[in-house]
């Protein structure tokens, strides 16, 4: 549109001051600019990547749900504002340790969760049923790997999704390591040490399926089967093109993600205050999309803050369950990206039902 409304204002002629030679008025989208090679061979060896690359994302970590008794969606978010000091904090000891803070989350949401299990699997918690110790035992189970995923975005300005990327790590603390701990000072340094080691761990998985040749054809894959089920549309396509092609395997062990990480960087760019004197511009609230029992975990930065907001469809889930999880997550994330600082706490945004979020703000 853009494009047509220039052509009319000043003409097709090129080489011109106002049209000068392979000159667009609109610049082309990144996705555009990364290439394609429609080769046989090439489509090929993609699929069998991406094949490949699904055996490879294990997860058998995931919250406990309940059968919703009410069909309409309760969605409730909750989120917590780190200040511009703790901030600037944060980001310092990110890149110190040669990392950032998006890959700090995803090991923060693990470190949270396996505290979690540990409090409802302890024996000496009471308010936990035997029966549900062993439950949450399954689900836990320090044998499987945690799975989250993520979404793949190249545009700085437009969170629109390219990809998906699933980021797995270990459902387990170094428990041998701790247990030869003399001192709690000694055991900290342990979970320290391991907790950067994962850190440095997501940054890598990052880096290689961005770095990917193939990155293209399994980004456009993950965004179609996050729709379809992939077994039956390999089916229908081989039926359709009269084909003799073998159905993709089943996976031999669990692919279930705990939750979803979506994590937009620094909303400054977009919203700066110098733009709009007239209005203070204070704060931000989210209102994620999820399918039924879906829980996602934001995060970004707003006015030199950090914010951290979870979301999620509290019809599925056991009462207190996500609650506790998200300050499991609060405190995690103070002891190993603020250990410094002592008694810190955070600001409150709002914390409540999705649809009544206008009229609190009102």
């Amino acid at each position: 549109m853009l494009e047509y409304e220039w052509e009319r204002r000043w003409g097709k002629k090129q080489g011109s001051i106002y049209s000068p030679k392979g000159f667009k008025p609109v610049p082309s989208a990144a996705e555009e600019r990364m290439g394609r090679d429609d080769r046989r061979l090439k489509k090929v060896a993609e699929r069998v990547a991406f094949m490949n690359s699904l055996d490879k994302d294990a997860g058998g970590h995931v919250f406990p749900r309940i059968r919703p008794t009410s069909s309409a969606r309760n969605s409730k978010i909750q989120t917590f504002i780190i200040s511009q000091q703790h901030t600037r904090t944060i980001l310092s000891l990110c890149k110190s340790h040669h990392a950032t803070v998006t890959n700090a989350i995803f090991v923060l949401v693990t470190f949270a969760w396996l505290r979690l299990v540990a409090s409802r699997t302890d024996p000496r918690n009471a308010r936990v049923s035997e029966a549900e110790r062993k439950r949450w035992k399954a689900i836990g189970s320090e044998r499987m790997p945690i799975m989250m995923y993520t979404a793949i975005n190249l545009q700085s300005n437009i969170f629109l999704a390219l990809g998906y990327l699933n980021v797995v790590l270990p459902g387990f603390l170094p428990h041998l390591a701790l247990e030869q701990c003399e001192s709690d000072e000694e055991a900290r340094k342990v979970l320290e040490r391991t907790f950067w080691l994962r850190v440095r761990s997501v940054r890598d998985q990052h880096t290689k399926v961005l770095s990917s040749p193939l990155f293209r054809e399994r980004a456009e894959r993950a965004k179609a089967w996050a729709v379809i089920d992939d077994y039956e549309e390999e089916l229908t396509t081989a039926k359709a093109e009269g084909g003799s092609r073998v159905a993709p395997k089943q996976p031999r062990v669990p692919s279930v993600a705990l939750l979803g990480v979506s994590l937009l960087a620094n909303l400054d760019n977009l919203y700066l205050p110098s733009n709009f004197p007239a209005l203070n511009l204070f704060d931000i609230l989210n209102g994620t999309r999820k399918n039924t029992g879906g829980i996602l975990l934001m995060g970004y930065t707003f006015r030199g803050r950090i914010y951290s907001t979870l979301g999620w469809d509290s019809r599925s889930f056991e009462p207190g369950v996500v609650e506790e999880f998200f300050e499991k997550f609060e405190a995690t994330l103070k002891e190993f990206l603020l250990p410094s600082v002592e008694g810190v706490v955070f600001e409150r945004g709002l914390e409540c039902r999705s649809k009544a979020a206008e009229q609190a703000r009102l």
